[in-house]
């Protein structure tokens, strides 16, 4: 909540673990089918991954680094088209004019940071072994909210949702990887109108709750 609040004004916020009587099974449960639609009207969705540690910031220094046109975002997945989700696509390219345009008046490389791929793969999984990503439950706000309006919080860094998948693409060869087969049946399952839902078990069988 610390790193949520703002400083000049208030801000409205839902947190399950608060905002639901965690002692009220009839509350939970009437809460929960109603989960799906709080995460879809949401204007902002937070993923809160936990305080942050030198290594964290360098992998999110190092995403926001980047420009949008080398963002490598579910391009190695050819599962069901993904590649060309509209709205991921929409946004990455509206991004890339905006970047291009500021480029006229700014040097966007000033504080690029480098890395080597190894060192990346490093980071990539150790921020993605961490407890948010391990649990069942986050499961809707990955495929619910518009991924336009989802961002990553770890400590006082903050990336897009679109360059969090960036990261996933760093570890898709690795066992941390389960977390972009989830991704894909879960935006699979929106987009098509077809039931995964034994995938779906089948991937989260191991999850937390």
């Amino acid at each position: 909540i610390r790193r949520l609040r703002l400083s000049d004004k208030k801000r409205w916020m839902w947190i399950d673990a608060i905002c639901i009587n965690q002692s009220s099974e009839a509350e939970r449960t009437y809460q929960v089918r109603m989960m799906s639609k709080i995460y879809m009207a949401a204007r902002r969705v937070v993923v809160y991954a936990g305080e942050g540690t030198p290594h964290t910031a360098i992998l999110f220094d190092w995403l926001n680094g980047l420009k949008t046109e080398d963002l490598d975002i579910l391009l190695k997945w050819d599962l069901d088209n993904l590649a060309v989700d509209t709205v991921i696509s929409c946004e990455k390219y509206w991004s890339i004019g905006k970047e291009r345009l500021l480029a006229l008046f700014s040097d966007p490389d000033e504080n690029k940071i480098e890395l080597s791929q190894s060192e990346l793969v490093e980071l990539a999984k150790e921020f993605f072994s961490r407890r948010w990503f391990q649990r069942v439950w986050v499961l809707q706000e990955v495929s619910l909210p518009d991924v336009r309006n989802t961002i990553v919080i770890c400590g006082t860094k903050a990336i897009t949702a679109i360059r969090a998948l960036h990261a996933l693409s760093l570890i898709y060869n690795d066992s941390a990887g389960t977390m972009i087969r989830i991704f894909v049946l879960l935006r699979k399952k929106i987009k098509a109108k077809k039931s995964h839902l034994l995938d779906i078990l089948i991937e989260t069988r191991y999850r937390e709750a």
